[in-house]
């Protein structure tokens, strides 16, 4: 992401979410009063421009690399970096986005009675994801990991019946497509 001083707040946090993380941090109020530019945010908290536009630069640098070629990794290590990486991320963002809900609700309902709503849809989509996530560590990904070690062969089934190892797939894929 290129910073310059005079970006607004707002725009800077649109064109990456993860710069929030950055002006919270530093204190920053990057969303009733994001119409200020960079520049003006810095100076009222009296930080260095150098020090927040590094932060805010640095950003780009955390961005995993995605050509990773997932088909080749074992069963047992692409679950473990599913549950490490992106649900403990989802875990950590969902209280994150429902605080940052809260406070703009509180901030601007009473005019725009929408963002209520918004609210409401968010925590229902997040309540089932949880619910999917869990459903997956505890129920799918372990059929998946017995699986790995004990191949599906009509000699020697695994302990995974599977017409239910089939109807937890579709489910969950029936979840991601929602």
């Amino acid at each position: 992401m290129n910073i310059r001083l005079e970006d607004q707040l707002g725009e800077i946090v649109a064109h990456d979410y993860r710069a929030a993380a950055v002006f919270k941090a530093n204190g920053i109020d990057f969303c009733c009063r994001g119409h200020r530019t960079l520049r003006e945010a810095i100076n009222e908290k009296g930080l260095l421009p150098d020090t927040i536009v590094k932060q805010l630069e640095t950003l780009n640098d955390n961005v995993r690399d995605t050509a990773f070629d997932y088909s080749k990794w074992k069963l047992e290590h692409l679950i473990d970096h599913i549950i490490e990486t992106h649900h403990a991320y989802v875990r950590k963002q969902i209280p994150v986005i429902s605080a940052y809900l809260d406070q703009i609700c509180k901030a601007h309902g009473k005019t725009q009675p929408e963002l209520f709503e918004i609210k409401s849809l968010f925590a229902e989509d997040a309540h089932d994801l949880m619910q999917h996530m869990e459903a997956e560590e505890s129920i799918v990904f372990p059929m998946i990991r017995d699986l790995a070690v004990t191949p599906l062969h009509l000699s020697t089934p695994s302990c995974v019946p599977l017409n239910f190892f089939q109807k937890m797939i579709s489910a969950m894929e029936n979840d991601h497509d929602g």
